[in-house]
């Protein structure tokens, strides 16, 4: 099976508060990316979250892991699913008008005025 990619944002905040944590466990640790400091903290947890417990994953998790990998993975979009979508889009937008979405006249409305 292959690594799953997982992407999600993170503030600066708190990639520096990781970093700073990391340095204080490891003075000398040079930043090589943010994926890698992300990746860094993620494993120092699940260790010392382990500690003195069972390490062995029950096969229950592993399936319900690999099924969420799976349904990702399905998800992706083949051309024959774009084509019905594109005809439907643009038979819609043969039947509608453009509407003006600028604004021109910048003066304030009449009753302003009294």
């Amino acid at each position: 099976m292959s690594n799953p990619t997982v992407n999600f944002r993170i503030s600066t905040y708190h990639l520096a508060r990781g970093l700073q944590v990391i340095r204080n466990l490891e003075p000398n640790y040079k930043i090589i990316s943010v994926s890698k400091i992300v990746k860094t903290i993620y494993f120092d947890y699940l260790a010392k979250m382990s500690m003195n417990r069972d390490i062995n994953i029950r096969q229950d998790i592993m399936e319900e892991i690999e099924i969420l990998i799976n349904q990702k993975k399905k998800q992706k979009i083949n051309l024959k699913d774009i084509k019905p979508i594109a005809d439907q889009s643009t038979e819609s937008s043969q039947s509608t008008e453009s509407i003006k979405s600028s604004v021109e006249d910048f003066s304030p409305p009449e009753d302003w005025n009294n």
